[in-house]
């Protein structure tokens, strides 16, 4: 049975923002102009890895450590 994974608590996106300030430092974000009309950018290219899916993987790896269930990762891009 497929289901829809349920959007995050407050709590949650407040450890996850904690997590991931602990490990990589705050990009800027930059505002184009797209067929006149603004655009606001984050350039997480300036992340050292060079990619925004850092974020995601720090705040997954710490839920897994927090519970403490001895959970294998596997990731792909």
């Amino acid at each position: 049975m497929n289901t829809a994974p349920s959007a995050p608590t407050a709590d949650q996106l407040a450890e996850a923002r904690d997590v991931i300030a602990r490990h990589l430092h705050e990009t800027p974000t930059v505002t184009l102009s797209v067929r006149g009309r603004p655009v606001l950018t984050k350039l997480e290219s300036l992340q050292v890895t060079g990619s925004f899916k850092v974020r995601g993987a720090l705040a997954a790896l710490s839920a897994v450590a927090r519970e403490g269930s001895g959970a294998r990762v596997v990731t792909a891009s």
